[in-house]
Protein backbone atom coordinates (compact mmCIF):
# COMPACT_ATOMS: atom_id res chain seq x y z
CA UNK A 1 0.00 0.00 0.00
CA UNK A 2 1.14 3.34 -1.05
CA UNK A 3 0.28 6.68 1.29
CA UNK A 4 1.35 9.85 0.73
CA UNK A 5 0.83 12.83 3.01
CA UNK A 6 1.25 16.21 2.64
CA UNK A 7 2.28 18.87 4.98
CA UNK A 8 -0.01 21.88 5.28
CA UNK A 9 2.10 24.93 3.86
CA UNK A 10 2.18 22.49 0.66
CA UNK A 11 5.83 22.62 1.03
CA UNK A 12 6.11 18.84 1.50
CA UNK A 13 5.12 15.32 0.52
CA UNK A 14 5.50 12.31 2.78
CA UNK A 15 5.27 8.88 1.61
CA UNK A 16 4.10 5.73 4.02
CA UNK A 17 5.18 2.44 2.09
CA UNK A 18 3.28 -0.52 4.47
CA UNK A 19 4.20 -3.23 1.64
CA UNK A 20 7.09 -3.81 -0.82
CA UNK A 21 6.02 -1.65 -3.91
CA UNK A 22 7.63 -0.99 -7.31
CA UNK A 23 8.31 2.42 -8.72
CA UNK A 24 5.20 2.48 -10.70
CA UNK A 25 3.21 2.38 -8.39
CA UNK A 26 4.33 5.16 -6.41
CA UNK A 27 4.29 7.56 -9.51
CA UNK A 28 0.95 6.89 -9.86
CA UNK A 29 -0.37 7.79 -6.57
CA UNK A 30 1.97 11.02 -7.08
CA UNK A 31 -0.42 11.31 -10.72
CA UNK A 32 -3.10 10.75 -8.43
CA UNK A 33 -2.30 13.36 -5.95
CA UNK A 34 -1.18 15.81 -8.47
CA UNK A 35 2.46 15.74 -6.88
CA UNK A 36 4.18 17.59 -9.70
CA UNK A 37 7.14 20.08 -8.46
CA UNK A 38 10.40 19.14 -6.10
CA UNK A 39 10.05 15.30 -6.17
CA UNK A 40 13.40 13.87 -5.08
CA UNK A 41 13.89 10.73 -7.21
CA UNK A 42 16.96 9.41 -4.39
CA UNK A 43 14.39 9.76 -1.82
CA UNK A 44 11.60 7.42 -3.25
CA UNK A 45 14.35 4.51 -4.62
CA UNK A 46 15.44 4.83 -0.24
CA UNK A 47 12.29 4.66 0.28
CA UNK A 48 11.42 1.27 -1.95
CA UNK A 49 14.32 -0.42 0.02
CA UNK A 50 13.23 0.05 3.27
CA UNK A 51 9.60 -0.89 2.24
CA UNK A 52 7.78 -2.23 4.35
CA UNK A 53 8.19 1.00 6.52
CA UNK A 54 5.93 2.64 8.54
CA UNK A 55 7.71 5.86 9.76
CA UNK A 56 6.98 8.46 6.61
CA UNK A 57 9.31 9.65 4.34
CA UNK A 58 9.83 12.86 2.55
CA UNK A 59 9.75 12.48 -1.04
CA UNK A 60 9.35 15.93 -2.33
CA UNK A 61 9.82 19.56 -0.98
CA UNK A 62 8.21 22.53 -2.91
CA UNK A 63 9.99 26.57 -3.28
CA UNK A 64 9.52 27.67 -0.22
CA UNK A 65 8.41 32.05 -0.85
CA UNK A 66 10.51 35.04 -0.40
CA UNK A 67 8.50 37.10 2.34
CA UNK A 68 7.35 40.53 1.68
CA UNK A 69 10.07 42.89 4.14
CA UNK A 70 8.03 45.51 5.83
CA UNK A 71 9.30 49.25 5.14
CA UNK A 72 11.63 50.64 8.02
CA UNK A 73 12.67 53.59 9.18
CA UNK A 74 16.36 53.70 10.63
CA UNK A 75 16.30 55.97 13.57
CA UNK A 76 19.23 58.31 14.57
CA UNK A 77 19.16 57.45 18.22
CA UNK A 78 18.00 54.54 19.64
CA UNK A 79 14.36 55.07 21.54
CA UNK A 80 14.28 51.77 23.49
CA UNK A 81 14.59 52.30 27.83
CA UNK A 82 17.96 51.18 28.84
CA UNK A 83 18.69 49.78 32.15
CA UNK A 84 20.52 52.75 33.04
CA UNK A 85 23.95 54.04 32.14
CA UNK A 86 27.62 54.03 34.27
CA UNK A 87 28.68 57.30 36.41
CA UNK A 88 32.31 57.61 35.30
CA UNK A 89 33.17 59.25 38.28
CA UNK A 90 31.84 56.59 40.97
CA UNK A 91 31.61 53.49 38.75
CA UNK A 92 28.27 52.73 39.72
CA UNK A 93 24.74 52.45 37.69
CA UNK A 94 22.79 55.45 37.62
CA UNK A 95 19.39 53.70 36.89
CA UNK A 96 17.63 57.17 36.53
CA UNK A 97 19.50 57.54 33.28
CA UNK A 98 17.05 55.11 30.80
CA UNK A 99 17.12 57.27 27.31
CA UNK A 100 14.23 56.57 25.29
CA UNK A 101 13.37 60.06 24.72
CA UNK A 102 15.72 61.57 21.16
CA UNK A 103 15.31 65.37 21.12
CA UNK A 104 15.83 67.27 17.90
CA UNK A 105 15.94 70.56 16.80
CA UNK A 106 14.76 71.89 13.31
CA UNK A 107 16.19 70.29 10.30
CA UNK A 108 17.94 67.90 12.46
CA UNK A 109 18.54 64.41 11.13
CA UNK A 110 15.60 61.90 12.67
CA UNK A 111 16.54 58.64 10.40
CA UNK A 112 16.25 56.76 7.01
CA UNK A 113 13.62 55.40 5.76
CA UNK A 114 14.35 52.06 3.49
CA UNK A 115 11.51 51.20 1.29
CA UNK A 116 9.91 47.28 1.72
CA UNK A 117 10.40 44.37 -0.72
CA UNK A 118 7.62 42.80 -2.53
CA UNK A 119 9.13 39.25 -2.12
CA UNK A 120 8.71 36.35 -4.49
CA UNK A 121 5.93 33.61 -4.85
CA UNK A 122 7.21 29.88 -3.68
CA UNK A 123 5.64 26.71 -5.42
CA UNK A 124 4.05 23.52 -3.57
CA UNK A 125 5.09 20.29 -4.68
CA UNK A 126 1.62 20.53 -5.93
CA UNK A 127 2.71 22.59 -8.74
CA UNK A 128 0.23 25.89 -7.57
CA UNK A 129 2.13 29.06 -6.80
CA UNK A 130 2.22 30.11 -2.68
CA UNK A 131 1.93 33.60 -2.68
CA UNK A 132 4.70 35.53 -0.09
CA UNK A 133 3.56 35.91 3.66
CA UNK A 134 2.96 39.72 4.41
CA UNK A 135 5.98 41.23 7.35
CA UNK A 136 4.60 40.67 11.18
CA UNK A 137 4.91 44.25 11.45
CA UNK A 138 3.37 47.15 9.70
CA UNK A 139 5.03 49.65 7.30
CA UNK A 140 6.74 52.25 9.12
CA UNK A 141 5.83 56.02 7.79
CA UNK A 142 6.79 59.35 8.34
CA UNK A 143 4.53 61.08 10.32
CA UNK A 144 4.01 64.54 11.14
CA UNK A 145 6.16 67.52 11.21
CA UNK A 146 8.95 65.68 9.33
CA UNK A 147 10.48 65.99 6.06
CA UNK A 148 12.40 64.15 3.94
CA UNK A 149 15.29 64.70 1.27
CA UNK A 150 16.17 61.14 -1.60
CA UNK A 151 18.91 58.79 -0.23
CA UNK A 152 20.37 56.10 -1.96
CA UNK A 153 18.99 52.97 -3.31
CA UNK A 154 15.60 54.37 -3.22
CA UNK A 155 15.97 55.45 0.75
CA UNK A 156 15.00 58.97 2.67
CA UNK A 157 16.62 61.33 4.23
CA UNK A 158 14.34 62.27 7.13
CA UNK A 159 14.82 65.57 8.87
CA UNK A 160 12.77 66.81 11.49
CA UNK A 161 10.56 70.16 10.54
CA UNK A 162 10.65 71.57 14.39
CA UNK A 163 12.22 71.38 17.79
CA UNK A 164 10.95 68.64 19.49
CA UNK A 165 10.88 64.48 20.35
CA UNK A 166 11.02 61.67 18.45
CA UNK A 167 8.40 59.53 18.85
CA UNK A 168 6.59 56.18 17.35
CA UNK A 169 3.27 55.70 16.99
CA UNK A 170 1.46 52.12 17.77
CA UNK A 171 1.80 52.08 13.51
CA UNK A 172 4.94 52.48 12.98
CA UNK A 173 4.55 55.90 12.02
CA UNK A 174 7.51 58.32 13.10
CA UNK A 175 6.89 61.47 13.78
CA UNK A 176 8.15 64.52 15.45
CA UNK A 177 6.12 66.42 18.55
CA UNK A 178 6.99 69.80 21.21
CA UNK A 179 5.15 67.70 23.68
CA UNK A 180 6.46 65.12 25.44
CA UNK A 181 3.24 62.51 27.21
CA UNK A 182 4.61 60.73 30.07
CA UNK A 183 1.59 58.66 31.05
CA UNK A 184 2.37 58.35 35.12
CA UNK A 185 4.60 59.29 37.50
CA UNK A 186 8.63 60.04 36.09
CA UNK A 187 10.64 57.38 38.42
CA UNK A 188 12.45 54.71 37.27
CA UNK A 189 9.82 53.56 34.62
CA UNK A 190 10.48 56.24 32.26
CA UNK A 191 14.22 57.69 34.05
CA UNK A 192 15.50 61.35 33.83
CA UNK A 193 13.87 63.49 31.08
CA UNK A 194 15.33 66.49 28.66
CA UNK A 195 13.85 67.37 25.50
CA UNK A 196 13.55 71.25 23.56
CA UNK A 197 9.67 70.96 23.73
CA UNK A 198 7.14 70.46 26.48
CA UNK A 199 6.53 68.06 28.74
CA UNK A 200 3.22 66.57 30.40
CA UNK A 201 3.55 64.39 33.49
CA UNK A 202 0.02 62.59 34.11
CA UNK A 203 1.48 61.95 37.43
CA UNK A 204 3.94 62.99 39.55
CA UNK A 205 7.48 63.67 39.59
CA UNK A 206 9.31 61.72 42.31
CA UNK A 207 12.63 62.05 44.39
CA UNK A 208 15.87 62.34 42.95
CA UNK A 209 14.83 62.97 39.51
CA UNK A 210 15.09 65.23 36.48
CA UNK A 211 12.81 66.85 34.01
CA UNK A 212 14.35 69.59 31.61
CA UNK A 213 11.99 70.84 29.05
CA UNK A 214 12.96 74.04 26.67
CA UNK A 215 9.46 74.75 26.69
CA UNK A 216 6.34 74.20 29.17
CA UNK A 217 6.23 71.45 31.76
CA UNK A 218 2.90 71.27 33.29
CA UNK A 219 2.36 68.20 35.97
CA UNK A 220 -1.08 66.90 36.47
CA UNK A 221 -0.16 66.13 40.41
CA UNK A 222 3.07 66.98 42.24
CA UNK A 223 7.14 67.54 42.42
CA UNK A 224 9.13 66.08 44.94
CA UNK A 225 12.69 66.76 45.20
CA UNK A 226 13.78 66.86 41.92
CA UNK A 227 15.45 68.66 39.59
CA UNK A 228 12.88 70.26 37.08
CA UNK A 229 13.33 73.51 35.02
CA UNK A 230 11.28 74.83 32.30
CA UNK A 231 12.20 77.14 29.11
CA UNK A 232 9.41 78.48 29.70
CA UNK A 233 6.40 78.17 32.14
CA UNK A 234 5.43 75.48 34.42
CA UNK A 235 2.06 74.12 36.13
CA UNK A 236 1.49 71.86 38.95
CA UNK A 237 -2.11 70.58 39.51
CA UNK A 238 -1.57 69.85 43.48
CA UNK A 239 1.94 70.68 45.24
CA UNK A 240 5.72 71.44 45.25
CA UNK A 241 7.73 69.57 47.87
CA UNK A 242 10.90 69.61 46.68
CA UNK A 243 12.81 69.46 49.69
CA UNK A 244 17.01 70.52 50.23
CA UNK A 245 17.72 68.22 47.21
CA UNK A 246 15.10 69.36 44.87
CA UNK A 247 15.21 72.62 42.56
CA UNK A 248 11.90 73.88 40.40
CA UNK A 249 12.79 76.36 37.56
CA UNK A 250 11.11 78.37 34.89
CA UNK A 251 11.99 81.00 33.06
CA UNK A 252 8.23 82.76 32.69
CA UNK A 253 5.85 81.43 35.44
CA UNK A 254 5.84 78.61 38.24
CA UNK A 255 2.15 77.72 39.46
CA UNK A 256 1.06 75.34 41.71
CA UNK A 257 -1.83 74.99 44.47
CA UNK A 258 1.20 75.14 47.34
CA UNK A 259 4.64 74.37 47.98
CA UNK A 260 6.19 73.14 51.05
CA UNK A 261 10.26 73.05 52.55
CA UNK A 262 10.70 73.79 48.64
CA UNK A 263 13.49 75.74 46.49
CA UNK A 264 11.02 77.75 43.18
CA UNK A 265 13.28 80.37 41.22
CA UNK A 266 10.96 82.13 38.21
CA UNK A 267 12.17 84.21 35.66
CA UNK A 268 8.48 85.82 35.65
CA UNK A 269 5.90 85.19 38.68
CA UNK A 270 5.00 82.54 40.98
CA UNK A 271 1.64 82.18 42.02
CA UNK A 272 0.93 80.02 44.94
CA UNK A 273 -2.55 79.30 47.25
CA UNK A 274 0.13 78.52 50.21
CA UNK A 275 3.73 78.42 50.98
CA UNK A 276 5.23 76.76 54.08
CA UNK A 277 9.04 76.90 54.88
CA UNK A 278 9.99 77.80 50.94
CA UNK A 279 12.87 79.94 49.56
CA UNK A 280 10.91 81.12 46.45
CA UNK A 281 12.39 83.49 43.95
CA UNK A 282 10.66 85.45 41.30
CA UNK A 283 12.04 88.26 38.83
CA UNK A 284 8.43 89.85 38.55
CA UNK A 285 5.79 89.04 41.40
CA UNK A 286 5.31 86.44 44.06
CA UNK A 287 1.29 86.24 43.69
CA UNK A 288 -0.71 84.47 46.56
CA UNK A 289 -4.07 85.74 46.19
CA UNK A 290 -6.58 82.95 45.56
CA UNK A 291 -7.32 80.04 48.65
CA UNK A 292 -6.31 80.41 52.02
CA UNK A 293 -3.36 82.77 50.26
CA UNK A 294 -1.07 82.07 53.44
CA UNK A 295 2.73 82.16 52.58
CA UNK A 296 4.67 81.24 56.26
CA UNK A 297 7.81 80.57 57.58
CA UNK A 298 10.03 81.02 53.84
CA UNK A 299 12.10 83.47 52.63
CA UNK A 300 10.32 85.32 49.61
CA UNK A 301 11.98 87.31 46.82
CA UNK A 302 10.53 88.92 44.37
CA UNK A 303 11.66 92.07 41.45
CA UNK A 304 8.34 93.77 41.49
CA UNK A 305 5.85 92.89 43.77
CA UNK A 306 4.40 90.15 46.55
CA UNK A 307 0.66 89.74 47.10
CA UNK A 308 -0.65 87.55 49.97
CA UNK A 309 -3.82 87.46 52.06
CA UNK A 310 -2.09 86.30 55.15
CA UNK A 311 1.94 86.99 55.75
CA UNK A 312 4.00 85.14 58.58
CA UNK A 313 2.46 82.25 61.30
CA UNK A 314 0.48 83.58 64.45
CA UNK A 315 3.31 81.75 66.32
CA UNK A 316 5.67 84.07 65.05
CA UNK A 317 7.88 81.86 62.62
CA UNK A 318 10.42 84.16 61.02
CA UNK A 319 9.40 84.64 57.73
CA UNK A 320 11.50 87.01 55.41
CA UNK A 321 10.41 89.15 52.08
CA UNK A 322 12.65 91.24 49.71
CA UNK A 323 11.38 92.86 47.10
CA UNK A 324 12.91 95.63 44.31
CA UNK A 325 16.34 93.79 43.50
CA UNK A 326 16.38 90.78 40.85
CA UNK A 327 16.93 87.91 43.19
CA UNK A 328 18.92 86.54 40.75
CA UNK A 329 21.56 89.07 40.56
CA UNK A 330 21.02 89.40 44.33
CA UNK A 331 22.00 85.47 44.02
CA UNK A 332 25.35 86.26 41.96
CA UNK A 333 26.40 89.37 44.33
CA UNK A 334 26.42 87.12 47.32
CA UNK A 335 28.82 84.40 45.29
CA UNK A 336 30.74 87.28 44.19
CA UNK A 337 31.65 88.92 47.97
CA UNK A 338 32.11 85.40 49.11
CA UNK A 339 34.78 84.72 46.26
CA UNK A 340 36.21 88.22 46.56
CA UNK A 341 36.79 88.07 50.20
CA UNK A 342 37.93 84.61 49.99
CA UNK A 343 40.31 85.54 47.15
CA UNK A 344 41.38 88.45 49.41
CA UNK A 345 42.18 86.47 52.59
CA UNK A 346 44.34 84.33 50.15
CA UNK A 347 46.34 87.30 48.71
CA UNK A 348 46.99 88.08 51.82
CA UNK A 349 48.18 84.82 52.92
CA UNK A 350 50.46 84.58 50.30
CA UNK A 351 52.57 87.88 50.81
CA UNK A 352 52.86 87.14 54.25
CA UNK A 353 54.25 83.47 53.01
CA UNK A 354 56.43 85.87 50.66
CA UNK A 355 57.80 88.12 53.34
CA UNK A 356 59.28 85.06 55.33
CA UNK A 357 60.41 83.26 52.58
CA UNK A 358 62.41 86.59 51.66
CA UNK A 359 63.59 86.25 55.85
CA UNK A 360 64.76 83.21 55.12
CA UNK A 361 66.46 83.70 52.51
CA UNK A 362 68.80 86.90 53.96
CA UNK A 363 72.40 85.75 52.99
CA UNK A 364 71.80 82.96 51.13
CA UNK A 365 72.82 82.44 47.42
CA UNK A 366 69.09 82.20 45.29
CA UNK A 367 70.19 78.93 44.27
CA UNK A 368 67.53 76.87 41.38
CA UNK A 369 65.39 75.78 43.37
CA UNK A 370 64.75 78.82 45.47
CA UNK A 371 64.71 80.50 42.55
CA UNK A 372 61.73 78.50 41.18
CA UNK A 373 60.45 79.17 44.41
CA UNK A 374 60.33 82.61 44.09
CA UNK A 375 59.15 82.69 40.37
CA UNK A 376 56.01 80.17 41.26
CA UNK A 377 54.72 82.46 44.41
CA UNK A 378 54.96 85.66 41.85
CA UNK A 379 52.83 84.44 39.35
CA UNK A 380 50.51 83.33 42.15
CA UNK A 381 50.17 86.33 43.10
CA UNK A 382 49.59 88.06 39.84
CA UNK A 383 47.05 85.32 38.70
CA UNK A 384 45.06 86.05 41.82
CA UNK A 385 45.64 89.98 41.73
CA UNK A 386 44.03 90.08 38.40
CA UNK A 387 40.93 87.93 40.11
CA UNK A 388 40.56 90.24 42.38
CA UNK A 389 40.13 92.94 40.49
CA UNK A 390 37.96 91.00 37.53
CA UNK A 391 35.52 90.30 41.04
CA UNK A 392 35.59 93.96 42.53
CA UNK A 393 34.22 95.44 38.71
CA UNK A 394 31.58 92.47 38.82
CA UNK A 395 30.82 92.96 42.19
CA UNK A 396 30.48 96.99 41.08
CA UNK A 397 28.54 95.99 38.23
CA UNK A 398 25.56 94.27 39.79
CA UNK A 399 25.36 96.94 42.66
CA UNK A 400 24.29 99.07 39.79
CA UNK A 401 21.63 97.44 38.42
CA UNK A 402 19.97 95.83 41.72
CA UNK A 403 17.52 98.39 42.20
CA UNK A 404 14.45 97.55 39.90
CA UNK A 405 12.65 100.12 38.51
CA UNK A 406 9.22 101.45 39.06
CA UNK A 407 7.51 101.56 42.89
CA UNK A 408 8.11 98.21 44.48
CA UNK A 409 5.17 96.73 47.00
CA UNK A 410 4.28 94.56 49.41
CA UNK A 411 0.32 94.13 49.58
CA UNK A 412 -0.89 92.00 52.47
CA UNK A 413 -4.65 91.72 51.98
CA UNK A 414 -5.88 90.17 55.38
CA UNK A 415 -3.50 89.78 58.36
CA UNK A 416 0.19 90.56 58.78
CA UNK A 417 2.20 88.36 61.47
CA UNK A 418 4.92 89.30 63.84
CA UNK A 419 7.65 87.65 62.88
CA UNK A 420 7.95 89.23 59.19
CA UNK A 421 10.86 91.16 57.78
CA UNK A 422 10.25 92.98 55.15
CA UNK A 423 12.69 94.47 52.96
CA UNK A 424 12.14 96.87 49.83
CA UNK A 425 14.88 97.89 48.15
CA UNK A 426 17.63 98.69 50.64
CA UNK A 427 15.09 99.58 53.31
CA UNK A 428 14.08 97.26 56.43
CA UNK A 429 11.32 96.93 58.41
CA UNK A 430 10.77 94.12 61.31
CA UNK A 431 7.17 92.96 62.23
CA UNK A 432 7.21 93.02 66.02
CA UNK A 433 3.24 93.15 66.44
CA UNK A 434 0.63 91.08 64.83
CA UNK A 435 -1.42 93.83 62.67
CA UNK A 436 -4.02 94.41 59.89
CA UNK A 437 -2.48 94.04 56.04
CA UNK A 438 -1.82 97.10 53.81
CA UNK A 439 0.45 98.20 51.41
CA UNK A 440 4.22 98.34 51.88
CA UNK A 441 6.33 100.96 50.26
CA UNK A 442 9.46 102.18 50.46
CA UNK A 443 9.50 106.52 50.91
CA UNK A 444 11.77 108.02 48.65
CA UNK A 445 12.11 111.13 50.69
CA UNK A 446 12.84 109.24 54.39
CA UNK A 447 14.02 106.29 52.72
CA UNK A 448 11.90 104.43 55.69
CA UNK A 449 8.73 101.62 54.97
CA UNK A 450 5.50 102.91 54.84
CA UNK A 451 2.02 101.69 55.54
CA UNK A 452 -1.11 102.29 53.89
Amino acid sequence: MVHIHLSSDRLKAFLVLEAPVDLAEIEAEFKSQSILHGIDPKAIESAIQMAPNPDPICVATGTPPIPRTAARIELAADQSLASGSLDRRSGRMDFRERGGVHSVKANESVGVWYPGTDGEPGMGVDGMPIEPPSPDQPDQTRGAHIHSKPGEGGALLLFADMDGVVRVGPQGEVYVTNILDVEGDVDLGCGNIDVTGSVHVAGTIRSGFRVHAGQDVDVDLAIEAADVKAGQSLTVGSGILSGAEGLVQAEALIQAKFSQNASLRSGGDVILEVDTNSTIEAAESILARDGAGHLRGGTYMAGKSLVAKELGSSQGVETSVQVGMDPKRARELVRVRTELRSSQALAKKLQRERGVQSAKRVGQSLTKELANGVRRAMKAQRELSKSITMLDKRQREIEATMAIGGLPNVRIEKTLHAGVRLQIGDSHLVIHNTRPGGTFRRDPQTGQITQS
